[in-house]
Protein backbone atom coordinates (compact mmCIF):
# COMPACT_ATOMS: atom_id res chain seq x y z
CA UNK A 1 0.00 0.00 0.00
CA UNK A 2 1.70 3.61 -0.85
CA UNK A 3 1.67 5.95 1.71
CA UNK A 4 -0.49 9.04 0.71
CA UNK A 5 1.42 12.43 0.53
CA UNK A 6 0.53 15.38 2.50
CA UNK A 7 -1.11 17.70 1.83
CA UNK A 8 0.75 21.32 1.30
CA UNK A 9 -1.21 23.83 3.09
CA UNK A 10 -2.51 26.81 1.29
CA UNK A 11 -4.05 30.27 2.48
CA UNK A 12 -5.33 30.36 6.19
CA UNK A 13 -7.50 32.57 8.31
CA UNK A 14 -8.72 32.95 11.52
CA UNK A 15 -9.47 29.34 12.77
CA UNK A 16 -8.59 27.36 9.62
CA UNK A 17 -5.86 26.42 6.79
CA UNK A 18 -6.80 25.87 3.16
CA UNK A 19 -5.24 22.57 1.27
CA UNK A 20 -5.50 20.16 -0.77
CA UNK A 21 -8.08 16.38 -0.20
CA UNK A 22 -6.16 13.63 -0.46
CA UNK A 23 -7.13 10.31 -1.53
CA UNK A 24 -6.88 9.03 1.90
CA UNK A 25 -9.98 11.17 2.87
CA UNK A 26 -12.82 9.99 1.05
CA UNK A 27 -15.11 9.70 4.10
CA UNK A 28 -14.71 12.86 4.51
CA UNK A 29 -15.14 13.74 1.08
CA UNK A 30 -18.43 11.82 1.43
CA UNK A 31 -19.40 13.56 4.35
CA UNK A 32 -19.07 17.19 2.35
CA UNK A 33 -20.92 16.40 -0.65
CA UNK A 34 -23.85 15.37 0.98
CA UNK A 35 -23.89 18.03 3.12
CA UNK A 36 -23.46 20.28 0.34
CA UNK A 37 -26.76 18.47 -1.22
CA UNK A 38 -28.73 18.50 1.67
CA UNK A 39 -28.49 22.81 1.75
CA UNK A 40 -31.63 24.66 1.40
CA UNK A 41 -30.19 27.20 -0.98
CA UNK A 42 -31.41 24.85 -3.85
CA UNK A 43 -27.90 25.54 -5.53
CA UNK A 44 -27.17 21.91 -6.55
CA UNK A 45 -30.13 20.54 -8.19
CA UNK A 46 -30.77 17.42 -6.22
CA UNK A 47 -31.22 16.72 -2.49
CA UNK A 48 -28.60 13.58 -0.55
CA UNK A 49 -30.63 10.87 -1.14
CA UNK A 50 -29.61 10.57 -5.17
CA UNK A 51 -26.02 9.92 -4.07
CA UNK A 52 -26.37 8.68 -0.06
CA UNK A 53 -26.40 5.10 -0.94
CA UNK A 54 -23.67 5.35 -3.37
CA UNK A 55 -21.15 1.94 -1.97
CA UNK A 56 -17.76 2.91 -0.51
CA UNK A 57 -16.03 2.59 -3.54
CA UNK A 58 -17.62 5.13 -5.42
CA UNK A 59 -16.40 7.59 -2.48
CA UNK A 60 -12.94 6.35 -2.85
CA UNK A 61 -12.72 6.49 -6.46
CA UNK A 62 -14.28 10.20 -6.56
CA UNK A 63 -11.37 11.00 -3.67
CA UNK A 64 -8.55 9.52 -5.86
CA UNK A 65 -9.89 11.61 -9.02
CA UNK A 66 -9.63 15.07 -7.02
CA UNK A 67 -5.70 14.02 -6.09
CA UNK A 68 -5.21 13.36 -9.82
CA UNK A 69 -3.02 16.20 -11.23
CA UNK A 70 -5.96 17.91 -13.34
CA UNK A 71 -8.01 18.50 -10.57
CA UNK A 72 -8.13 19.55 -7.17
CA UNK A 73 -10.77 19.66 -4.33
CA UNK A 74 -9.48 22.32 -1.80
CA UNK A 75 -10.77 22.24 1.50
CA UNK A 76 -11.26 24.74 4.52
CA UNK A 77 -10.12 22.80 7.57
CA UNK A 78 -11.11 23.99 10.90
CA UNK A 79 -8.23 23.88 13.94
CA UNK A 80 -10.28 21.22 14.89
CA UNK A 81 -9.88 19.23 11.98
CA UNK A 82 -13.58 20.02 10.69
CA UNK A 83 -13.97 20.49 7.18
CA UNK A 84 -15.73 24.33 6.84
CA UNK A 85 -16.26 24.60 3.04
CA UNK A 86 -14.54 22.43 -0.02
CA UNK A 87 -14.04 24.19 -3.97
CA UNK A 88 -13.42 21.83 -6.88
CA UNK A 89 -11.40 22.39 -10.25
CA UNK A 90 -11.05 20.31 -12.89
CA UNK A 91 -8.98 21.04 -16.41
CA UNK A 92 -11.96 21.01 -19.11
CA UNK A 93 -11.83 21.22 -22.54
CA UNK A 94 -11.76 25.33 -22.10
CA UNK A 95 -9.54 25.42 -19.45
CA UNK A 96 -9.88 25.40 -15.44
CA UNK A 97 -13.64 24.57 -14.13
CA UNK A 98 -14.91 25.55 -10.92
CA UNK A 99 -17.02 22.85 -9.23
CA UNK A 100 -17.75 21.36 -5.86
CA UNK A 101 -18.29 24.65 -4.14
CA UNK A 102 -19.28 24.95 -0.72
CA UNK A 103 -19.21 26.84 2.12
CA UNK A 104 -20.67 25.20 6.05
CA UNK A 105 -23.35 28.45 6.32
CA UNK A 106 -21.71 30.02 9.63
CA UNK A 107 -18.75 30.61 7.28
CA UNK A 108 -20.20 32.07 4.44
CA UNK A 109 -19.67 35.84 3.00
CA UNK A 110 -17.13 38.26 2.03
CA UNK A 111 -13.64 37.16 3.44
CA UNK A 112 -12.79 34.52 5.48
CA UNK A 113 -13.57 30.76 3.89
CA UNK A 114 -14.97 31.47 0.46
CA UNK A 115 -12.32 34.02 -0.38
CA UNK A 116 -9.40 32.01 0.78
CA UNK A 117 -10.75 28.49 -1.05
CA UNK A 118 -11.34 30.61 -4.39
CA UNK A 119 -7.56 32.12 -3.82
CA UNK A 120 -6.64 28.47 -3.25
CA UNK A 121 -8.53 27.12 -6.49
CA UNK A 122 -6.89 30.57 -8.64
CA UNK A 123 -2.84 29.79 -7.57
CA UNK A 124 -3.38 25.71 -8.45
CA UNK A 125 -5.73 27.26 -11.79
CA UNK A 126 -3.24 30.09 -13.25
CA UNK A 127 -0.46 27.69 -14.93
CA UNK A 128 -3.38 25.44 -16.52
CA UNK A 129 -5.48 28.29 -17.87
CA UNK A 130 -5.92 31.79 -19.00
CA UNK A 131 -9.36 31.88 -17.29
CA UNK A 132 -11.30 30.16 -14.53
CA UNK A 133 -15.15 29.32 -15.06
CA UNK A 134 -17.70 27.87 -13.44
CA UNK A 135 -22.28 27.10 -14.09
CA UNK A 136 -23.84 28.70 -11.51
CA UNK A 137 -27.84 28.09 -11.81
CA UNK A 138 -29.53 31.41 -12.76
CA UNK A 139 -32.05 31.56 -10.04
CA UNK A 140 -29.43 31.13 -7.46
CA UNK A 141 -29.01 35.25 -6.98
CA UNK A 142 -27.00 34.64 -3.59
CA UNK A 143 -24.59 32.39 -5.93
CA UNK A 144 -24.71 34.21 -8.37
CA UNK A 145 -23.93 38.01 -6.73
CA UNK A 146 -21.26 36.03 -5.02
CA UNK A 147 -19.33 34.99 -7.95
CA UNK A 148 -19.85 38.33 -9.66
CA UNK A 149 -18.48 40.51 -6.21
CA UNK A 150 -15.20 38.22 -6.67
CA UNK A 151 -14.56 39.16 -10.84
CA UNK A 152 -16.65 36.47 -12.57
CA UNK A 153 -18.52 37.76 -15.52
CA UNK A 154 -21.49 35.91 -17.43
CA UNK A 155 -20.23 34.38 -20.95
CA UNK A 156 -23.50 35.08 -23.15
CA UNK A 157 -27.17 33.77 -22.61
CA UNK A 158 -27.70 31.21 -19.97
CA UNK A 159 -27.21 27.44 -21.22
CA UNK A 160 -29.55 24.69 -19.77
CA UNK A 161 -29.05 23.10 -16.55
CA UNK A 162 -28.83 19.25 -16.36
CA UNK A 163 -31.11 19.93 -13.49
CA UNK A 164 -34.79 19.67 -16.13
CA UNK A 165 -36.59 23.18 -16.39
CA UNK A 166 -33.41 25.12 -14.75
CA UNK A 167 -30.81 27.19 -16.58
CA UNK A 168 -26.90 27.89 -15.52
CA UNK A 169 -25.22 30.94 -16.28
CA UNK A 170 -21.75 30.35 -17.91
CA UNK A 171 -19.32 32.27 -15.61
CA UNK A 172 -15.72 33.33 -16.09
CA UNK A 173 -13.00 35.23 -14.55
CA UNK A 174 -9.47 36.11 -16.23
CA UNK A 175 -6.65 34.43 -14.42
CA UNK A 176 -3.83 36.90 -16.27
Amino acid sequence: MSETPVAEPGPEGPGFVVRAATAAEWATVRGARLAMLADPSAAFGHGPDAEAGLPEQHWRDVAAAWAEADQTLQVAEGSDGTWLGVMGCRVQGEGPELTWVWVVPAHRGPGGVTDALLTAVEHWAQPRGDALSLKVFTDVGRAVAAYRRRGFTAVGDPVPAREPGRADWVMRKPLR
